[in-house]
Formats: structure tokens, C-alpha cells, sequence
């Protein structure tokens, strides 16, 4: 058993794609998420655990539930360089970007920005 500062959490990544971006900045974005973003993501102990889209109302576009073994581990990555180079990146076609940490639950947790 676990104790509890061992606890998986869940980091939960709210946003929405820039609403002016032209075709290309459209691809490079699908690019940067695909070859980037996610393999970055998954090689840094997050695993991915769903992605939802927000299809009416004022919520951000997109929220991307991502798992990791414990809280001390995501406040370290949170803090890295790394990180801060990804989403530096990410921002150049987002906007509204905001991030949560919350217990790991099984099944879905509604969970809002702040």
C-alpha cells in the first residue's frame, strides 16, 4: 500500500487553440503536438490518461488529464526547465492556458480551472 504522499495525482492541462491561427500555423501546431508535446509528455512519466474537448459554453476548448506516480515528482517536473521550454512552446498557439493537480480518482472527476 501506498502511503499517502506516494499517491498518484493527476495533472490536469486546461486550453484553447488560438482562434486566429491560419493553415499553416494549424499544421505546425498538429506537428508540434504529435512529434513534441505528447512523446515529451509520455517520456517524462506522464501518462496520458484522457483528453476532452469542450463542444459548447465558455470552458476552455480542451482539457488534457495526464497521470503521474506523486505529487513531489509533478511539482518537480512543473518546476523544470524543460517543462517551461514545452509549454513556452505550447503558448505560441494557445491561449488561456492554465494547470490543476488533483488526486488520481478512476473514472471521470469533473474537475475545473481556477
Amino acid at each position: 500500500m501506498r502511503k499517502r504522499s506516494e499517491a498518484a495525482v493527476k495533472l490536469v492541462l486546461f486550453f484553447s487553440r488560438r482562434r486566429d491561427m491560419d493553415v499553416e500555423e494549424e499544421e505546425r501546431y498538429y506537428q508540434f503536438t504529435t512529434t513534441k508535446f505528447f512523446p515529451w509528455l509520455q517520456s517524462h512519466g506522464l501518462a496520458i490518461h484522457e483528453i476532452w474537448l469542450t463542444a459548447y459554453g465558455n470552458e476552455p476548448e480542451q482539457m488534457l488529464g495526464l497521470v503521474a506516480k506523486d505529487i513531489q515528482y509533478v511539482r518537480a517536473l512543473l518546476r523544470s526547465q524543460g517543462w517551461h521550454n514545452l509549454i513556452t512552446e505550447l503558448e505560441q498557439y494557445i491561449e488561456a492556458y492554465q494547470e490543476v493537480v488533483v488526486p488520481f480518482q478512476e473514472g471521470f472527476q469533473i474537475i475545473h480551472p481556477l
